[in-house]
């Protein structure tokens, strides 16, 4: 009888141990991966004119208005909504994917490779590297 609670309480404690495992991967795949083979994203040619044209506009994310303090017309104000090097806790990645408090910009998701590049430059460090 005491062999049988050993193998039992083995195999509970092995399928605990596997899924706290598993748990714990998922909610690091995306954060924690090395990112330095992605093309570099550059934030003058590829970033900046996905928000100035999309959330940066009058009215929303401009400097007269910005919505929650937030604007969206240039590098170091964009840089309030982001979390260099995770998107998942980047309030502009999160709004831009509809995960944030609403979706952005309002009524319409961006296009999937404009929401890639954003990600990938956060990823990246969102850094404001010279023009190549």
């Amino acid at each position: 009888m005491k062999k049988r609670i050993k193998i039992v309480s083995s195999i509970v404690i092995f399928t605990l141990s596997i899924s706290v495992f598993i748990i714990v991967q998922r909610a690091c795949n995306e954060e924690d991966l090395n990112y330095t083979s992605l093309e570099k994203v550059s934030f003058d040619k590829d970033i900046s004119p996905i928000f100035k044209s999309n959330c940066g506009v009058i009215g929303c994310h401009d400097q007269l208005w910005g919505e929650n303090d937030y604007v969206f017309t240039n590098y170091e104000s964009i840089l309030k909504g982001v979390t260099p090097y995770y998107p998942n806790k980047s309030i502009a990645y999160r709004a831009v994917i509809g995960r944030g408090a609403s979706l952005m910009p309002p009524g319409r998701a961006l296009p999937e490779k404009e929401q890639k590049l954003i990600r990938d430059w956060i990823r990246q460090g969102a850094k404001k590297l010279p023009a190549p």
